[in-house]
Parts: C-alpha cells; structure tokens; sequence
C-alpha cells in the first residue's frame, strides 16, 4: 500500500492507501525566483489601473487591508515590500487594518508578528458599529457598511490571498473589503441561506455566482485604489502576483490559480480522505468545513469522507457552535436554518457541514475532544489510518447489503470491485486548496 503525505497542522502525516487510489492535488508551482522584485514590478506595472506611485500622494492617510490569522498569506513580506515601494513618497500615514470579517480579534501579539514592529493597525471588528460607516445599497438593495479608517482614508489597498473558495468561487480581490472590512449587518446578508444554498455559490465559480455578486458589488461603492493578490504554492512560496484594479487583477489571478487546482475525474469515490491544508486553514473546526467541503464535490451520496484537521483552535465560540448544540441531528439543523427568514451569526458554516453530513459520514482525526467532535455529528478516530479503515470496513459492509446509492453505473461497479483488488479512494493531501470535479 503506497503512503501518501497530508497536511496537518504545521507538519505533514502519512497514510498508506489502498492500491490504485486517486490522488488528487494542486499542479505544483515552484516559487519565483525573486519575490521581493516581483512584488516591487507588480505595483509599477499594475493591471487596470495606474502605478501605485502615481496613486499616492504627499500627505496621504492610507489604510491597508492584510488578511487575517486564518489565512496562510506571506504577509509580513508583503508589507515590508510594500513600504519600501512607498518610501520615496513622504508624509505618507498608514494605517494597517486586519480583514477579519465576522471572525474573532487576533491577540495584539499574534497581530505584531505579522504586522511587523511598530506598524499602526487593528484588527477590524464587524459588530462595532461606532467603527463603521453607511457607503450606500447595492443595485439589490443591500444595506454596505464599512470599517471607518477604510471609508475616511485617502487611499486604500488590499493585500490578498489568492485561492479556491467554496462561497465565492475564489478568495481575494473584492472580498478583502466584504466581508474583510465590512459590518456585521452586510456580512449576514451577504450570507444568507437562500445564496448559500444556491447551485452557482460553489468553489471556482465567479460568474453567476450569487455570493460572489453581492460581494462585487458591495465593494464596488467603494473600492480600493490598488488591489494586490498573491498565489502560493504548498510551501508557502509566492508563486504570482497580480496587483491592480480590484476586478481585473483578482479575474487574473483567479483564472492562474484555477489552472492549478483543478482535479477533473470521470466518477464520484466512495471513501474520500482530505486535509484542511495545514495551518493555519486547520486551526479550528469552523475552517475545517472547507476541506470536508472540497471533498463533498467527488464523494458518492452514502459514502464517507475521512478528513485530517488539527484544530489546536477547538471549535470557536459563537454562532457556530451554539447552532451545532442547537438540534440532533445534521437535518434537523439543516430545516431550522432554512426555515428562517433572517440569518444567524455563522449558520453558512453549518448549512454547508449540514448539507454535507447529509450525503456523507464523516470521520475526523483532529486534537479535539472526541465528544466535541461527535457533538458536531462527525465521528472522531484516533489517527487518519484508523478513519480510512472504518470507511473500508463500513463501505464494504454497506455494499454487501446494497445500501450505497450511486450516480452512475460506473461509480456502482468501482464499489462491487471492492471485493477485488483495487480499492476505488480519492485522496485531496491539500484539502482546500485544491479544485476537484467530476467531468460532465
């Protein structure tokens, strides 16, 4: 049985799967050569929009929006590249703003390390509304507040992290500023039930994607001035830099990350084992969602999702973990969620988890407690290697009493194979990151 090494944490762990397993990963893209001189020509040549040096003026106050502790982003070499391409420029005031969105604030310190020393910031907080600022309603009518530095500020720029996302097709671009920067009210809208549940609010997918068009156009009432985008590989090298007009810069950078994470297949899997990719994606069970959620897109109804997620984090308090305490079971979460007109605080996490524990059993190897972790209706296993032999064991006990369901008559003779050699188990090591599909 060959091994496969997962992202877990800040390490890797092996498996050993089956012969004749599936591994599907991100095409690997080697670092550039020079980020640094990269970054430094991206923001003289920009896409869109003119260079950033004609941008800024003497005297100007200039927030920038940086990602949060959720996001593996080198953005402590970005801002140290940034400020040497604004050096030449004086009296320049910044002010550096953590785009939190609705998460939680980060500790000052764990804020400083990525910020650097001595750089003015703060983490942007969604619920202080004394913080915010109206900019105005959206063609839909969707109510737009903002982070009040962002709204007063002569200029604005986003530093982002370009990558799959499974509301907004990709991350990045318009969504440093909602729901990066943007309050509590907008973000709940934005997220509400009836989007989230919608065919076209999936990973890869920007046109037509509902979620992706509120957040266009929300952000659009008041966009950045520059907009940079950066794209790693796994590990956490730059790999492009797409800086400019918030649309055209983040459609670019897009369409270069999608190339690389996408993993067509001709059939759905019965077992599928995935990541969160590593920290800091993997740091709680909220964020955890989205690797199970990658996995969801080739895992046959019935069949069973193995996934590895550290989550040194625990489940976060607030929305989410009141929802999962909320019912007893993934169904009865799911109709409460559906049934409500307005929005809970985090219930996109949990209609995503619902939806998924509804077409699959789910088998997590984490740090969490095993009670909380069968408090979210997962079942918690004690390394990664035992999760993959309960699905072999629950599969092949299922197949025997034909109680699979499966999309398609290859997809059933891939599961009768079972009693022969090959062994039908798709494997995502990179978890979210990583774009798999099944071909039409």
């Amino acid at each position: 049985m060959p091994d496969v090494d997962l992202q877990y944490g800040e390490g890797t762990i092996r498996l050993a799967v089956p012969d004749g397993s599936y591994i599907l990963a991100p095409r690997f893209a080697p670092g550039l050569p020079d980020e640094r001189a990269a970054v430094l020509e991206a923001l003289r040549q920009p896409i869109g929009c003119p260079p950033l040096g004609e941008i800024l003026k003497p005297g100007d106050e200039v927030c920038v929006v940086v990602p949060d502790k959720t996001r593996p982003a080198p953005t402590s070499r970005l801002i140290s590249w940034l400020k040497e391409a604004m050096a030449g420029i004086p009296g320049l005031r910044l002010f550096f703003l953590v785009g939190t969105g609705a998460h939680r604030p980060s500790p000052p310190a764990e804020r400083a390390m990525f910020l650097g020393p001595d750089t003015p910031g703060a983490d942007h907080d969604a619920r202080n509304g004394a913080g915010l600022e109206r900019v105005g309603n959206t063609q839909s009518g969707l109510p737009v507040w903002l982070n009040r530095h962002y709204v007063r500020a002569d200029r604005r720029i986003t530093i982002s992290l370009l990558e799959p996302h499974f509301f907004s097709g990709f991350s990045g671009g318009p969504k440093a500023v909602v729901p990066g920067v943007a309050g509590l009210d907008t973000i709940l809208a934005i997220h509400s039930a009836r989007l989230i549940g919608h065919p076209a609010t999936t990973w890869g997918q920007l046109d037509d994607n509902p979620v992706q068009t509120a957040i266009s156009d929300a952000c659009a009432l008041l966009p950045p001035d520059l907009s940079i985008n950066v794209a790693i590989n796994r590990r956490r090298e730059i790999v492009g830099v797409f800086a400019g007009d918030v649309r055209l810069a983040h459609r670019q950078g897009c369409a270069f990350v999608g190339d690389l994470a996408l993993c067509p297949v001709a059939h759905r899997f019965p077992i599928v084992v995935t990541t969160n990719g590593g920290w800091p994606l993997d740091q709680n069970l909220y964020q955890t969602v989205k690797g199970l959620s990658a996995a969801a897109r080739v895992v046959a109804s019935g069949g069973c999702i193995v996934a590895a997620s550290e989550c040194r984090s625990g489940i976060p308090s607030g929305g989410f973990s009141s929802l999962l305490r909320s019912a007893a079971s993934p169904g009865e979460l799911l109709a409460k969620i559906l049934g409500r007109q307005d929005t809970y605080e985090d219930q996109w996490q949990a209609q995503v988890l619902c939806s998924i524990l509804e077409q699959a059993t789910v088998f997590l190897y984490s740090s969490l407690n095993p009670a909380d972790v069968t408090g979210a209706f997962l079942h918690p296993v004690a390394s990664i290697q035992e999760g993959l032999e309960r699905a072999m064991h629950r599969l092949a006990k299922e197949t025997r009493k034909a109680q699979f369901i499966f999309d398609s008559s290859a997809e059933l003779s891939l599961v009768r194979s079972w009693t022969n050699k090959e062994k039908p188990v798709a494997v995502l090591p990179e978890g979210p990151f990583t774009l798999p599909y099944v071909k039409s």
